[in-house]
């Protein structure tokens, strides 16, 4: 792949890299696509526990990301590596953050259960 630096291309170039950037037609865009939908759904997953346990505001944000940062490190790994690394994750934003271990519990086994059924 050759890289041309933005200050030597015509405006037509920029245009069409940029009109492709828009329309997602650059490879990696499904993937990314695909991610950002992943991450809505988990958050859709959780939000009813946060509902439940009266949970607005700021905090709402750091469970969140406590879910997003789970997900990410679990979605490809195998069950017994999901479960220690869950264990890992609470502990940190239990510690780090001062969130509640039950809801963060509650959290981890909702995602869990989403990627192994069984």
């Amino acid at each position: 792949m050759i890289v041309i630096p933005l200050y030597k291309m015509s405006k037509d170039e920029l245009e069409k890299i940029l009109k492709g950037r828009i329309n997602g037609e650059f490879e990696g865009e499904g993937n990314q696509k695909r991610l950002r939908d992943e991450l809505k759904a988990v958050h859709e997953m959780i939000r009813p526990i946060l509902d439940k346990h009266g949970i607005y505001g700021y905090d709402r944000g750091k469970y969140h990301g406590f879910a997003q940062s789970l997900y990410y490190r679990i979605r490809n790994k195998s069950r017994i590596e999901v479960m220690r690394i869950a264990e890992m994750r609470i502990s940190y934003f239990k510690h780090v953050h001062r969130l509640d271990e039950e809801i963060l519990k509650e959290i981890a086994q909702t995602i869990v259960s989403s990627l192994f059924p069984f």
